[in-house]
């Protein structure tokens, strides 16, 4: 990952864009919702541009994509060529593999308990964060499991494919290819539809939700995670059907307050902590869905889209190592740190930064809003002349110091 110069900046890139459409600074946040003195500060840099909410919605009143503000992070080196090129390959292949086309049958499957065998592996390095091995992984895998579709074990591998597919939208999102998580997500949606259960359709659609949070579009989120809400409602009792209520919920609770209906996200946020209280700690699918993993959302939201002192309590009285995921234990840490930056509390906010460093370091380093996040304590950092180890931090995920 090569260091960035101040012009790539969130706020030097939303200013470029907002005089490019000939906006004003007030024409700008009136559209945004936001006063323009904060605005202001933004594309001066005095703020850091790292609230994803309010990202979101520059982006959506500027016509441009998320990344086109935040830039994307793409790893530097010779490993992170071979990463790109292993994400790309990934891309194509799922594109490749429409399941509206069905293998040709020229091919002989793959044993399934091969086929299972590989699938935990990727989903094990989904969990660990671990996206220069996964898209490695990925694009034979997921041309195996696709040709096994049409074999003696195809309601198998029709499960298998979904649960990789979505492994593979975070694998692409988080080494360069933001927007290309969609065509993941709709490949895992489109495998669950075949298969005909609705607890895997609605494990696609909070796929897809996720691609459509990554970019931006919390309306969109929104409106899967409520439709799936719905259906999985009537779908009767089925093994893991709570878990993947309760993860909707949040998804639900998450994307309204991302798009600014703070008051709605209340009732969703509470039938998921009525659902965890029922399920206790879960690691089904993946989705490590129980009480802690619902106070880790919550202070996902409370970071971005409340008032980051409300979020002391959950910092201070959750665990997040009761979670065996590196990389809901590194969100944990993401988001403490992002919320102690935002009071002041910068130190502190570097120590939990470092933590979710070590936990996830691709997670960290691939995240844009959480390069913009060290930046801004970097520029407070220069101003009382702070030290070595937030210096040395910024050197390793990428801003200049």
């Amino acid at each position: 990952m090569t260091l960035r110069e101040n012009a790539d900046r969130v706020g030097a890139r939303i200013r470029a864009r907002r005089q490019s459409r000939g906006l004003s600074i007030e024409t700008l946040a009136g559209l945004v919702g936001i006063n323009k003195s904060t605005l202001s500060r933004i594309e001066t840099g005095l703020n850091a541009g790292d609230n994803r909410f309010i990202i979101a919605r520059i982006a959506e009143a500027l016509r441009c994509p998320v990344e086109a503000l935040t830039g994307v992070v793409v790893p530097g080196g010779r490993d992170g060529a071979e990463t790109a090129a292993a994400a790309f390959d990934t891309v194509r292949t799922l594109v490749d593999t429409d399941l509206d086309f069905p293998p040709a049958g020229d091919g002989t499957p793959e044993p399934i308990q091969a086929l299972t065998d590989r699938s935990a592996a990727a989903i094990a390095l989904r969990q660990a964060c671990d996206y220069a091995r996964l898209t490695r992984l990925l694009p034979a895998l997921v041309r195996d499991l696709y040709t096994a579709t049409a074999g003696p074990d195809r309601d198998q591998a029709l499960t298998l494919l979904v649960r990789v597919a979505e492994a593979a939208s975070f694998a692409v999102r988080y080494t360069g290819q933001v927007a290309a998580a969609t065509v993941a997500s709709d490949r895992a949606r489109q495998a669950a539809i075949m298969l005909g259960d609705p607890v895997m359709l609605a494990f696609g659609e909070w796929a897809r939700a996720h691609s459509a949070l990554g970019c931006g579009l919390h309306q969109r989120a929104e409106l899967l995670t409520r439709r799936a809400i719905i259906r999985l409602d009537e779908a009767g009792d089925r093994h893991g059907r709570l878990e993947m209520l309760g993860m909707l919920y949040l998804t639900n609770a998450f994307a309204l307050v991302g798009a600014g209906r703070n008051t709605d996200a209340v009732a969703p946020l509470a039938e998921a902590s009525v659902l965890a209280r029922r399920t206790g700690e879960t690691d089904t699918f993946a989705l490590m869905f129980g009480p802690t993993n619902v106070r880790l959302w919550e202070l996902a939201i409370i970071t971005d889209g409340g008032d980051p002192l409300d979020a002391m309590p959950i910092i201070t009285d959750t665990n997040p190592m009761i979670i065996p995921s590196a990389s809901r234990q590194a969100c944990f840490y993401i988001d403490a740190g992002r919320a102690m930056a935002k009071i002041g509390e910068d130190d502190r906010a570097v120590r939990f930064i470092e933590t979710a460093e070590r936990i996830a370091k691709q997670r960290v380093h691939g995240d844009p809003i959480m390069v913009e996040t060290v930046r801004g304590l970097l520029d407070a950092a220069r101003r009382r002349a702070a030290g070595e180890r937030l210096r040395g931090l910024a050197e390793r995920i990428g801003v200049a110091a």
